[in-house]
């Protein structure tokens, strides 16, 4: 940073961003052929240098790389113990989606969130995430999507002890499955 120049930097760490992702979809294609051990490997070996790579394309917007690394490394981060970093890199994406008013983004990812606060006993938080994105699947018209939230309040409702809560979401659940005509979804609610 004392020597190169600001854009030569900047184009360093496009090819840095560029290497990491190109390394991340190969793995993510050969997951069939390659043991999963062996990616496990790399994604552990490498976690620090990913999330710097997450860190650095939300900052400085670059949401093709951090989208195509959040989703590589979701899955692993979760499966591993690392909820925290897990829950860093899904507050990047939400910082991005919001930046460049991607909803359908905003809203899965506000979900994702929830699901992971209320799985980690952070109800509060829980709640009010489910909340915002049940009102944006509302907006976009995605019943299935808001009823998912609709029961992560009422799961968070039921746990908190707030019964009358945990009621009104099911009960919402389960009118939105009747419209959908899902027996499976019902069941689930009831």
């Amino acid at each position: 940073a004392d020597v190169d120049a600001p854009e030569d930097l900047t184009l360093a760490m496009e090819r840095v961003l560029d290497m990491f992702l190109a390394t991340a979809e190969s793995l993510q294609q050969g997951f069939a052929q390659v043991p999963l051990g062996g990616a496990r490997q790399w994604i552990e070996l490498e976690r620090a240098n990913l999330l710097a790579c997450i860190a650095y394309a939300a900052e400085h917007d670059y949401p093709v790389h951090l989208y195509a690394f959040a989703e590589f490394i979701d899955e692993h981060l979760g499966q591993t113990g690392f909820a925290e970093d897990k829950l860093a890199v899904q507050r990047s994406v939400l910082r991005v989606a919001r930046r460049h008013d991607d909803r359908p983004r905003e809203a899965r990812v506000l979900l994702t969130i929830a699901q992971m606060e209320a799985s980690t006993d952070r109800y509060d938080q829980a709640r009010g995430h489910f909340s915002q994105a049940q009102e944006i699947f509302a907006e976009l018209s995605d019943r299935v999507n808001k009823s998912e939230c609709l029961r992560g309040i009422g799961v968070v409702g039921y746990l908190t002890g707030n019964f009358q809560q945990a009621m009104r979401a099911y009960e919402a659940v389960m009118t939105i499955q009747r419209e959908l005509d899902s027996e499976r979804g019902m069941a689930i609610a009831r």
